[in-house]
């Protein structure tokens, strides 16, 4: 065969090619995975899941020793014990009982387990192992106390409930072998003295005698609004989404009608309208699922996309409060390192998800994650208030009505030095209005504290 022959051939070849791949490309027509309703879809974000054990977590763990309050110094040590609460211990015999004086139930020497928002107690079975004499009622507990007295023979631990009515007792299972677990854990670990200060509803809030909490800095990566593994999750037709700019804000909002995913910076808002209009006279009986459900749901719902994206040592997000009304039956998520919690006047702290007949109705969350730590500024926290000087502050001035909670713990700020944030020492009180970082001198955020119209942070 001649060359040119060959080649007129090859030609041919090429050229029918090339018109098929024209064609195929006409005719192509983008398939996305859509999703049934609102569920989600397969997509994922660089995250992984958590459980219930591992999202409600205490946000203190204190030993009464008569008028003294202590607790462990370390707060990776503090998680520890508390995780052999979960793992080793078991619970028995439950009743419900009156609301009870815990100093006319507990001795003396007694431990005190403190979470940061109300717990629903049907939760009790899913966070400890427990017997089938649990009857699970329409309450919730924040406190739980445990007795030290090998002696007491009821009531060894008592859920408390969170406002008035009824609480919860049970006794332990090897209450001998428990109450010798905690006397070694306070001869084997570092202890620290904690002052009390009663808060607006007489309840008392703990306060560590010692400030120094170590400052550090992060660098973090984002996720892009633009990616379709976000809209995948969010949208049930991605191909169907536009993209505009709100002029002024320059924030950006991705719609396809019926919902929008509005980004402001790196915190995302997403809503869906067919949801809210849909539910709207179904509030009033959705604010009255206090059994855990909401849990359930929210929990699935983020686990559904790998949604927890704290992947760094020490940083987590807890379960931070629980909000029932009449509009919104939402969860709110904090970002905390060793236990101590993040705030951000941004809402880059935060994940809430506010769900209505069994639907997510409102997804906020921070498109920013913390990856490496790099640096230890161990001379930042110096300038923190002492215990003492944040009480005489509090009691000397009007600064802050109503004081429902203080904490110990990080102001989450964006460094000048590059795709970094710093994690600032700061000391955080709770009203009415929200939480707001603590000025001696004026309030950070007049009139509002972190509350903003993407859910309080």
């Amino acid at each position: 065969m001649k060359l040119e022959t060959i080649k007129s051939i090859i030609l041919v070849l090429l050229i029918s090619l090339s018109l098929l791949c024209t064609f195929a490309i006409w005719n192509y027509e983008p398939h996305y995975e859509s999703a049934d309703g609102d569920r989600a879809t397969e997509a994922k974000l660089a995250g992984h899941e958590e459980t219930k054990k591992s999202i409600i977590q205490p946000s203190q763990l204190l030993f009464h020793e008569g008028d003294d309050v202590l607790g462990l110094a370390n707060k990776e040590e503090e998680d520890m014990l508390y995780k052999s609460f979960l793992e080793d211990w078991s619970f028995y015999d439950f009743k419900m009982v009156d609301f009870m004086d815990k100093s006319e139930v507990m001795p003396d020497n007694y431990v005190e387990i403190i979470f940061p928002t109300a717990i629903p107690s049907s939760l009790i079975g899913d966070l400890f192992t427990i017997d089938d004499s649990m009857v699970y009622n329409n309450t919730s507990f924040s406190r739980m106390y445990i007795t030290m007295d090998v002696n007491q023979t009821k009531n060894q631990i008592v859920f408390e409930n969170d406002g008035s009515g009824i609480d919860i007792s049970a006794n332990i299972q090897n209450i001998v072998q428990v109450v010798d677990y905690l006397s070694e854990s306070k001869v084997n670990n570092k202890f620290q003295s904690y002052i009390t200060y009663q808060n607006v509803n007489d309840k008392p809030i703990y306060l560590p005698k010692d400030t120094k909490i170590v400052a550090k800095q992060f660098r973090y990566t984002t996720i892009d609004p633009d990616s379709q593994s976000l809209q995948n999750i969010l949208f049930s037709n991605p191909s169907s989404v536009e993209k505009t700019y709100r002029m002024g804000s320059g924030e950006e909002v991705f719609t396809d009608g019926n919902r929008a995913m509005v980004v402001s910076g790196l915190l995302m808002d997403y809503e869906n309208f067919i949801t809210s209009e849909k539910n709207e006279d179904k509030r009033s009986r959705d604010s009255e699922n206090k059994d855990g459900e909401l849990i359930t749901q929210t929990l699935n719902f983020i686990n559904s996309h790998s949604g927890w994206t704290a992947e760094e040592e020490g940083i987590s997000f807890q379960l931070f409060d629980l909000q029932y009304n009449a509009d919104t039956n939402r969860s709110v998520f904090r970002l905390t390192y060793h236990n101590y919690p993040i705030f951000s006047p941004k809402g880059l702290a935060n994940i809430s998800v506010t769900m209505r007949d069994q639907s997510v109705s409102e997804y906020v969350r921070p498109l920013v994650n913390l990856t490496n730590s790099y640096e230890i500024d161990e001379n930042a926290g110096d300038d923190v208030y002492s215990s003492e000087q944040l009480i005489n502050a509090l009691e000397n001035s009007n600064q802050y009505n109503s004081i429902l909670d203080i904490a110990l713990g990080y102001h989450l700020e964006e460094s000048t030095g590059g795709q970094v944030y710093d994690l600032k020492p700061m000391w955080h009180i709770k009203t009415y209005n929200g939480w707001e970082e603590f000025n001696p001198v004026e309030k950070n955020v007049p009139g509002g504290g972190y509350n903003s119209a993407m859910g309080t942070n």
